[in-house]
């Protein structure tokens, strides 16, 4: 695993209406540094899955990135929910990038 947790403030929202998500269904505890904690319901862009069953990707809730096991995400089939993640994710964005 390569990609240390970092934020990333900007996230492309028209752009990642084409890119999977996933939600925690399992809380994870991170054990390395590149490495994200997940709490139940935690929505993940999807960046790129590992041979050994990792997923990198980017929280909506605090732009953080970095891995986490697939075992403990589904898949968001839902084009409708996807959506909604990303309107939701952009509205609180916007309103705490005015105060």
């Amino acid at each position: 695993m390569s990609a240390l947790s970092r934020p990333h403030p900007q996230i492309d929202f028209c752009a990642a209406q084409d890119i999977p998500q996933v939600q925690c269904i399992r809380a994870f505890v991170a054990q390395q540094p590149d490495e994200l904690n997940l709490e139940k319901a935690d929505v993940l862009l999807v960046h790129q899955h590992s041979s050994d069953g990792w997923i990198e990707g980017t929280r909506l809730s605090d732009r953080q990135r970095g891995w986490a096991p697939d075992s403990h995400l589904e898949t968001i089939t839902s084009a409708r929910a996807r959506q909604r993640n990303l309107l939701d994710t952009h509205k609180i964005t916007t309103i705490t990038a005015t105060y």
